[in-house]
C-alpha cells in the first residue's frame, strides 16, 4: 500500500471483441489517465465471458502492454457473463456477524453451482422494504474463472492486484465521474459484443445487475441469417453500414429489425426488475460500450430509454499526448470498464 504520493493501478478488460487497458493514477482525490491501449481480441479465443484460447490471448496481452508501455504492476482484471452470478435477496434481519454463515445456506437456493465451485462476496444494502428484513446483494464468481485469470497473469508476467466483476467496475467509473443524489435510481447500460450489462444504482450502491445475452454480434448474426452469407461477410456489411458507407437496403432493414429485438430483450429485464422490486422507474440512464458503434443503436437507445452517453473520462485528468490523445477520443465507448477496474482499487 502506498501511504504517500500517487497510487497507480492498471485496469485490463478482456472482451470477446477487443482488449482494453488503462493506467490510472490517483493523487489528492483526483484521478488521472496516464496511458491507454486497445487491440483486437484474437478471433475465436474468447466466448461467454471466458478465455477459450489462452495462448493467443496471452500473446495479445503481451503485445498490448509492450506497444503502449503499460506498467505491469497492480493490474486488475474483470469477470462477467456465465462466470458471474449476482442476486439481490431478502432475509430476516440478523447480527452481521452471523451473516456470512447464513449466506452459505441462502446462496444454495440462488446459485446454480456447488458452493465449493464459487467465491462469494456480498453487500448489505441500505434499503429494504420490510423493516424486519435486510436486503443483501450477493455476487458469486466461478473459481475456475478466477484460476484462469491468475494463470493468464502468470503467463503474461503481470502483477495481479485484483479480480473484479465488470458490472461493479461500470458502477465505479460512473461514481467517479458523475454527481448524483442518494435518492436517484440510475440505470447503466454497457453494450459489448456478446452481452449488454444492465446495472441499477440506488442509494449510491448496486441493487441489481444482469448480463443480457445481446450485443454487437447479435446484429452480425441477424444479417448473416437474413442474407444467407458468411459471418465474416455479415460483419463487414455491419461495419460498412455503421461507417456510413452504402450497403444493400436489406442490410439496413435487418439492422432496424434487430434494434427492435435488442430492445425487447432489454425490456424483459427492466420489467423483471420493476416487478420484483416494486420500483416506480428510473431517474436517469447512461449507456456505453463498443456495441454503440452499430448504425442507429445509440439513437434507438436515446429514443426508447432516454439515455445519455456515459463519459468515462469526464472528471479524469488526461496525462497523454500525441497518438494517445487521439486514442482517448476513439476509446470513449470502450474504456469504461477498464477505468472502473483501476478506480475501484483506489476508492
Amino acid at each position: 500500500m502506498q501511504l504517500f504520493g500517487p497510487k497507480t493501478y492498471v485496469g485490463l478488460d478482456i472482451g470477446s471483441n477487443c482488449i482494453k487497458v488503462v493506467q490510472i493514477t490517483k493523487k489528492k482525490k483526483k484521478y488521472a489517465l496516464d496511458k491507454i491501449g486497445i487491440l483486437q481480441t484474437p478471433e475465436n479465443s474468447f466466448a461467454n465471458g471466458e478465455v477459450i484460447n489462452m495462448e493467443e490471448v496471452v500473446e495479445q496481452i503481451k503485445k498490448l502492454f509492450d506497444k503502449f508501455r503499460i506498467n505491469k504492476k497492480n493490474v486488475v482484471v474483470s469477470m462477467f457473463g456465465a462466470q458471474v452470478i449476482s442476486k439481490r435477496i431478502v432475509i430476516p434481519k440478523m447480527d452481521l456477524k452471523l451473516l456470512p454463515e447464513q449466506l452459505k445456506w441462502e446462496a444454495e437456493q440462488y446459485i446454480p453451482y456447488e458452493l465449493d465451485e464459487v467465491n462469494i462476496d456480498y453487500n448489505v444494502l441500505k434499503k429494504c422494504e420490510d423493516p424486519e428484513s435486510m436486503a443483501v446483494f450477493i455476487v458469486a464468481a466461478l473459481r475456475e474463472g478466477i484460476t484462469k485469470n491468475i494463470e493468464m497473469a502468470q503467463e503474461t508476467k503481470l502483477n495481479l492486484a485484483g479480480i473484479d466483476v465488470s458490472s461493479v467496475a461500470l458502477f465505479n467509473v460512473f461514481n467517479a465521474n458523475y454527481d448524483y443524489n442518494d435518492s436517484d435510481r440510475i440505470v447503466l447500460f454497457s453494450i459489448g459484443a456478446e452481452f449488454t450489462q444492465f446495472v441499477v444504482v440506488e442509494n449510491k450502491e448496486i441493487v441489481f445487475c444482469r448480463d443480457i445475452p445481446v450485443g454487437g454480434r447479435s446484429y452480425t448474426q441477424e444479417i448473416e441469417n437474413a442474407l444467407g452469407i458468411s459471418y465474416e461477410e455479415a460483419e463487414a456489411l455491419k461495419i460498412s453500414a455503421s461507417n456510413g458507407e452504402e450497403v444493400p437496403e436489406e442490410v439496413m432493414n435487418t439492422i432496424n429489425m434487430a434494434h427492435e429485438f435488442f430492445c425487447e430483450e432489454i425490456n424483459t429485464t427492466i420489467e423483471y426488475y420493476l416487478n420484483t422490486t416494486e420500483s416506480s422507474g428510473f431517474s436517469a440512464s447512461y449507456v456505453t460500450g463498443g456495441g454503440l458503434k452499430v448504425f442507429g443503436l445509440y439513437e434507438k437507445m436515446v429514443k426508447t430509454y432516454r439515455v445519455k452517453r456515459l463519459d468515462p473520462f469526464l472528471k479524469l485528468n488526461i496525462n497523454t499526448s500525441g497518438k494517445s490523445e487521439s486514442m482517448v477520443n476513439n476509446a470513449l465507448d470502450f474504456a469504461a470498464v477498464s477505468i472502473g477496474l483501476a478506480v475501484g482499487m483506489m476508492k
